[in-house]
């Protein structure tokens, strides 16, 4: 429950509260109020939005800790941890995207504002896929990338892969050395995802032909442990008692808060591209082609 909480919020599709009776709409977009609407309805804006729904429901946060210590404490389970986490995104790779759930959320907090009008719901798309390479760049960061790998090392590794190889295009030629050490890092990762010797042991888990979003159902203890403990190796700060996981949690709550204030902003990275399920994706051409129903009426009725 709380993994999805988190997910789903860098998603930005769950964390809404019950939809509750809405006024009726006044707001109209014009020469005037765009700007304003703009403001209202921008990345930061949504972002903080999410935040206020979270904090009205203080508990998320404990069943969050909650989750992280008991996936510490049950490591040697990390097999079976990982199977109900693969389960959970393969579910969700089944699932519509809720479009109509999202503009509830929008429209009780702006209840003045027509989310019937294309040019508002554009507003919306285009704050809404920045806030998605947003928070793509939060999940990204070693600590958010610490706490996937007490459930999903291959995700973790893999985020961890897109990271290094996203900053490594970024650095240039200036410091060879350290271009280097990410080559080195990234040949690891490449190997570690790449290998399935483990696969092979006594006991281990058969693998299961993966989805189409590229996720097989299962893979084995020793693989998943093995991915795990190159995060640990590059750096990655994998909790390993509770104190540490909820040192770890709180982190990334404050980091959250700093980005709806504007501060120290991730590296932007499409959370589309991460997002194993695909749901994010089918949410963006979900509105899309609202926006594109909405504008058709709007010619038409002219």
């Amino acid at each position: 429950m709380s993994l999805r909480s988190l997910v789903l919020l860098a998603l930005i599709l769950a964390l809404t509260p019950p939809v509750l009776a809405q006024p009726t709409p006044v707001f109209s977009v014009g020469a005037e109020s765009d700007a304003r609407l703009s403001n209202r309805l921008s990345e930061r804006a949504l972002l903080k939005n999410f935040i206020l729904s979270f904090q009205q429901k203080p508990e998320r946060k404990e069943r969050l800790v909650g989750a992280v210590t008991l996936a510490i404490t049950q490591q040697q389970r990390l097999g079976l941890i990982s199977q109900f986490v693969r389960q959970g995104f393969l579910r969700m790779a089944g699932l519509e995207p809720d479009v109509d759930r999202y503009l509830s959320f929008l429209q009780k907090n702006n209840p003045d504002v027509d989310f019937k009008d294309p040019q508002v719901l554009q507003m919306v798309r285009t704050s809404s896929e920045s806030l998605g390479r947003t928070m793509g760049g939060l999940l990204l960061e070693p600590s958010s990338i610490a706490l996937f790998a007490l459930i999903e090392p291959e995700l973790a590794a893999r985020g961890r892969l897109i990271a290094l190889q996203m900053q490594l295009e970024r650095r240039g030629s200036w410091d060879p050395a350290g271009n280097l050490r990410l080559e080195e890092q990234i040949a690891a990762l490449k190997q570690v995802l790449a290998d399935e010797t483990t696969l092979n042991t006594p006991g281990s888990a058969t693998p299961t032909p993966p989805e189409a979003n590229g996720l097989a159902p299962t893979q084995s203890k020793e693989r998943l442990l093995a991915m795990q403990q190159l995060l640990k190796d590059q750096g990655v700060p994998v909790p390993t008692s509770a104190e540490g996981g909820r040192i770890l949690v709180d982190q990334l709550f404050q980091r959250v808060g700093d980005i709806s204030e504007g501060k120290n902003l991730p590296v932007p990275i499409d959370l589309v591209r991460v997002d194993p399920s695909g749901l994010l994706g089918r949410a963006f051409s979900s509105l899309d082609a609202r926006i594109a129903q909405l504008e058709d009426a709007q010619t038409s009725g002219k």
